[in-house]
């Protein structure tokens, strides 16, 4: 059982190796899961600012849990510098959205000092996602490609591009939209199932008869075709 009353007499004395040893921890941690993350991603591109983040937020969370302490003013007042942050990530995906609170709680129990908490955690953790990963219905990737083009800021030009991939595709999603050309024209990454091999060069085809579009991108599980 966890005994509070050692982790709260740990937190008020930490010495300089608690200290290191629990941020060591936590970054091992973090570095972990992210390894997990990649060797089970069934996607064809993933973000590595997200991996990066899944490194590091063990680390800060056990930093901020060992300045915090058992001091109720400590948690008030870093509640309220982290409240003039703006955090405008949003995670999308459930599967990244379990990581990283994995990645957080393993820092979270570094900062407490409950590393065998922390351990057996994050080991359970990892060995769940490579069994769900294994398992049939999630062997097969729900995407086999990937679509980068720029076309004109327009309505038009967006549904003119989603003709093209309804006819081609199985399904499709937008993984990226971003302004360029200072709002003239957006940056596109569609992820795509295909209906049939080998029409490849018939979507770039399609995509280039679209006056607007420009630097069509299309990103195969093997090779990369592009005009």
């Amino acid at each position: 059982m966890l005994d509070h009353t050692v982790i709260k007499s740990t937190l008020l004395n930490a010495s300089l190796i608690d200290i290191l040893y629990a941020c060591m921890l936590a970054f091992l941690f973090g570095v972990t899961i992210a390894l997990t993350y990649v060797r089970t991603f069934s996607g064809l591109t993933y973000s590595r600012a997200f991996i990066q983040a899944v490194i590091f937020a063990p680390l800060l969370t056990s930093v901020a849990m060992q300045a915090i302490g058992d001091s109720m003013a400590r948690g008030l007042g870093m509640m309220g510098a982290f409240s003039l942050l703006r955090f405008r990530t949003n995670i999308k995906d459930s599967r990244d959205m379990m990581f990283m609170f994995a990645a957080l709680a393993s820092g979270l129990a570094c900062g407490v000092y409950a590393y065998q908490i922390a351990l057996v955690a994050v080991v359970f953790f990892c060995l769940a996602v490579f069994v769900v990963h294994n398992i049939p219905f999630s062997v097969e990737a729900d995407y086999d490609a990937v679509l980068r083009l720029q076309v004109a800021n327009q309505p038009e030009s967006q549904k003119l591009i989603d003709l093209v991939l309804a006819k081609y595709a199985r399904r499709f999603s937008i993984l990226s939209l971003k302004d360029a050309a200072q709002g003239q024209r957006l940056d596109l990454s569609y992820q795509l199932r295909m209906k049939d091999s080998g029409v490849q060069s018939l979507i770039i085809s399609d995509l280039s008869k679209i006056n607007s579009a420009r630097d069509i991108h299309l990103f195969m599980q093997d090779k990369a075709h592009e005009v």
